[in-house]
């Protein structure tokens, strides 16, 4: 009884997570969004790394502290990166083994597990777009709950709009219901916007529409919410903000749809104006 109480309590520092990074190489600006089921969580700070005219990066599955020195290591190579699928590899690869000799606590039944066996990352560039998805996911989560139908799964590429624009994305989820992930790259892939934000959100509002999501809230008695929390962020070339919408929130409303209210409200705002027009915040 004690093991699971540890294991139900280790859990929170767990996401269940949906979300894409992407990179549009005519404008140059880096951007995400994500959503996730806990309750009174930022996720935009649990995930969101970025180097501004170079590379973004999501972080989830069992969360890595912003402190850490994976992050730091990471973010100290996409400084220093050069727009290739190979720079992409390396760092993940650096994250990976700087992890190895990190345990996770000894959760199930006595059993300690590598704590790279339960990270996901997604990782993008103007050249290519990289993702890790850790093995241990899916089986955690079946042995504790029970629940076999989760997906932890990633896919990527790019597409290049009416007008020229060059974008590359990577969408992934873990814990999640099946098609949660394709809803996401099909969101983004289909929409026929030349802005990065807009691409953001309809890979976000995609899953909703789906009625697919995070399986914590989907499965919550009284929730039919796809998570409880939501984030979209993009960054220009300079480092100054597009766009920060964040939402913080419980069971009791669709974050996603509260993240289209207030995308179509800051879009208004501002018009269909470019990173060079657009107010931004430094």
């Amino acid at each position: 009884m004690l093991s699971l109480l540890c294991v139900l309590t280790t859990l929170v520092a767990v996401h269940a997570t949906y979300s894409i990074v992407a990179t549009d190489a005519t404008t140059r600006q880096v951007g995400g969004a994500g959503a996730t089921c806990l309750n009174n969580t930022d996720v935009f700070e649990a995930l969101y790394v970025s180097v501004p005219n170079r590379t973004v990066l999501h972080t989830q599955g069992l969360l890595l502290p912003r402190n850490s020195p994976i992050l730091i290591a990471a973010k100290d190579k996409m400084m220093n990166s050069s727009f290739t699928g190979d720079d992409l590899d390396d760092i993940l690869n650096t994250m990976k083994e700087l992890d190895k000799d990190i345990w996770a606590p000894e959760w199930w039944q006595g059993e300690g597990i590598p704590a790279v066996d339960l990270r996901q990352y997604g990782i993008a560039n103007f050249a290519s777009s990289s993702a890790y998805t850790g093995g241990r996911l899916t089986g955690l989560y079946a042995e504790l709950f029970k629940d076999y139908d989760t997906e932890e799964y990633d896919v990527g590429g790019s597409v290049t709009t009416a007008n020229g624009h060059s974008m590359m994305y990577h969408a992934l989820g873990n814990i999640v219901s099946e098609g949660t992930v394709d809803f996401l790259a099909e969101g983004f892939s289909s929409s026929s916007s030349d802005d990065l934000a807009e691409r953001l959100m309809a890979a976000m509002s995609s899953v909703v529409a789906g009625k697919a999501g995070d399986l914590r809230c989907l499965n919550a008695d009284g929730s039919s919410t796809s998570a409880t929390g939501a984030y979209l962020r993009v960054d220009n070339a300079d480092g100054t903000q597009f766009v920060h919408l964040n939402i913080i929130g419980d069971f009791t409303t669709e974050p996603v749809e509260r993240l289209q209210k207030e995308f179509d409200e800051w879009r208004a705002s501002v018009g269909k104006l470019g990173p060079s027009e657009a107010p931004s915040e430094a």
